[in-house]
Parts: structure tokens; sequence; C-alpha cells
């Protein structure tokens, strides 16, 4: 419509956050309608929306890897998921089998075996929320890469969907998952307008830690 000289209003907001919008749904909300299963999806076609008021129990999975700074090698997944299942701890770690094996970890010949493991258990436990320290601009991306480079994909969304890393100047990288939300610890503390003295991890929670400390006395 612009290239033909029409005028547009409003032309800049999203499509569907116009519609959330005009249902004043700005949170949670209620579909009705016929459901249809499609593997791990409940889809629905055409039904009723409306905002309502509830506290989900999601299940959230805290993501942290290690790897050569120089080697560029993966070392292990570590992964700590709480919500109305519980919580679990795993470890997926390249190198031998000790002979007392621990339930916490799991080892792996290489990268493309731990990978396509942490990928089947990963979709098991099923979470609904990613979480992290830079978990996009590193552990996330680093894993992109790392399955860019052994011809694999990066199989971490719902219902075979896809996952998209993009960069954007200067504010990071972003990231999209088909079926689940990523949630960057830096970048939400910076959206909440906390500042530190840098946004290292073991700084931010050495300044809370002493928060806490303050407010317990």
């Amino acid at each position: 419509m612009q290239q033909s000289n029409q005028t547009t209003y409003e032309s800049d907001v999203d499509p569907l956050r116009r519609f959330l919008m005009e249902k004043s749904i700005n949170s949670q909300m209620r579909i009705t309608g016929v459901a249809e299963q499609k593997n791990s999806i409940v889809q629905f076609s055409n039904p009723t929306i409306q905002p309502c008021d509830t506290s989900p129990n999601f299940v959230i999975a805290s993501i942290d890897i290690e790897t050569g700074a120089k080697t560029n090698q993966l070392y292990s997944i570590a992964v700590h998921i709480t919500g109305k299942n519980g919580e679990h701890k795993k470890v997926f770690m390249i190198g031998e089998k000790p002979k007392r094996e621990s339930e916490l970890i799991s080892y792996y010949n290489d990268e493309r075996d731990l990978l396509t493991n942490f990928f089947v258990w990963f979709k098991q436990i099923d979470p609904d929320i990613i979480i992290g320290w830079h978990v996009i601009g590193f552990d996330l991306l680093f894993l992109d890469n790392k399955c860019r480079e052994l011809g694999i994909s990066l199989d971490i969304a719902r219902a075979n969907g896809r996952v998209s890393i993009r960069q954007r100047k200067p504010s990071g990288h972003f990231i999209s998952v088909t079926g689940r939300v990523v949630i960057d610890g830096p970048t939400m503390l910076r959206a909440s307008f906390f500042s530190f003295e840098d946004f290292k991890l073991e700084t931010v929670a050495r300044t809370f830690r002493n928060r806490q400390n303050y407010y317990s006395r």
C-alpha cells in the first residue's frame, strides 16, 4: 500500500499484537472451541479467545554449557529443571564412564552423541521456558553453531519446529524457539532497569546476596 502511495495508519504495529490489544489480552487468555491433538501440540480452528486470570505452573529449564575456549569443543551441558513435575538435574558430558556411575551425569563418546541424546531427553522433559545467563548469545548460539558444524539440527523446539537465532546491533542476539519461551538473565535485568558494576554472573549474584543479607537483619 505504501508503494502505491496509499495512506496507512499504525502500520508499524504487529498484526498479532494488534489482535491481542483489541481483545484486551495482555497476559493469559482462555481459548474455547474444538481442539485437535497433533503430536505434542493442541490446535484450535477459529476458537473464541478471551482474557483470563490464572497462574500456570510452568516447567522451567536452566541451561549452562562448558566449552573449550581455544578448541571450540563442547564439553558438557548441565540442565536444572523445576516446575509442575518436580525438580530434576542432569549433566551430559563427554568422557569415559567411571566404574561407579551417577544418575546425575551421563557420559558420551563425542559431541554428536552428546547432542543427540540431550535433544531426546530435552523433548521428553518438554520445558515451557528456557533460562540462563547469556543463554541466547552464548549457550544456545554455541550449540546452534556446533550443530551446523556437525550437520544436525538444534532440536529443542516443540512439534519439530524451528529455532532461529539472529543478531541486531547493538542490542545483541534474539532467538525464536517454536513452542517455548527463552529468557536471558542479563537482558531481563536490564529491561527491569537494574544496574550493576558489570553483568557478570558472580557480580550480580553477590549484589543480590548482599541485599538479601541487608534486608534480613
